[in-house]
């Protein structure tokens, strides 16, 4: 009875060492693992803060990251060059470090180009044809303000109502409009400026039923002058809308 009371008591400290120590053990590897993966999340978090990704509260609605449409909807707008009143944004109007108010416009008949040494002489006589059917046509250029591309004066609406009158009685002459630019500011910020002018007087002439493809256009920016004078006046005379036609 002895023996066996002892033998009972032997076991049972055997089987609560072997119980306990692989428990232990276990347990402490889970704490671990939890704290290791938490401590690699927080890392990880850290990390893409530090490189650039999103942080805290930054994600989309109900935690997920914005679409890539909406990413891209959204460097669209930061990107977008917006008109307002005609005048351009985006590009800097700046002439010698200040922004030239509006001036007079020019009241000028139909002007020609003037020529240079990089244009052909096949193109150049061209050019004098098409300049030629216009004010022959009675078809008159389109000036504008300084900086600005929108037909808003008495006198550029009247020119393009009387253009478009004719247009749409001679439905196959083709008109193209090019746009000009004073000699002040950049050529890429003339270039584009000569286009909105230019797409400008188009739409007008287009909302008063001359069809769209009877007129086409063309920007030269600062680089085909009327005059090359460097004055006020001279700057009104390279700010149009200028008319050359092929019928």
């Amino acid at each position: 009875m002895k023996y066996r009371g002892a033998s009972q008591l032997m076991l049972g400290g055997m089987a609560m060492v072997l119980l306990t120590a692989p428990g232990c053990s276990n347990m402490k590897w889970f704490q671990s693992g939890s704290e290791e993966a938490s401590n690699s999340e927080s890392s990880l978090s850290a990390s893409s803060g530090a490189a650039g990704g999103y942080g805290p509260g930054e994600g989309g609605r109900d935690g997920q990251y914005p679409s890539l449409g909406r990413q891209q909807d959204m460097a669209s707008q930061d990107m977008a060059s917006e008109a307002e009143g005609g005048r351009l944004r985006g590009f800097s109007p700046l002439v010698n470090g200040q922004i030239a108010g509006e001036e007079r416009l020019s009241r000028s008949p139909i002007g020609n180009m003037l020529t240079s040494g990089d244009m052909d002489a096949k193109w150049a006589a061209e050019i004098r044809r098409e300049e030629a059917a216009a004010m022959e046509a009675g078809l008159k250029d389109v000036f504008y303000g300084y900086d600005r591309y929108n037909v808003s004066d008495n006198d550029g609406v009247a020119s393009l109502t009387g253009n478009a009158v004719w247009l749409k009685e001679n439905p196959k002459a083709l008109l193209k409009i090019s746009g000009h630019c004073d000699e002040r500011g950049t050529h890429d910020y003339n270039l584009v400026l000569g286009e909105k002018r230019a797409k400008a007087a188009k739409s007008f002439l287009v909302d008063m039923g001359v069809n769209a493809k009877q007129v086409a256009i063309i920007s030269y920016g600062k680089d085909r002058p009327f005059c090359a004078d460097h004055d006020e006046v001279c700057h009104q005379q390279n700010r149009r809308g200028h008319m050359l036609l092929r019928k």
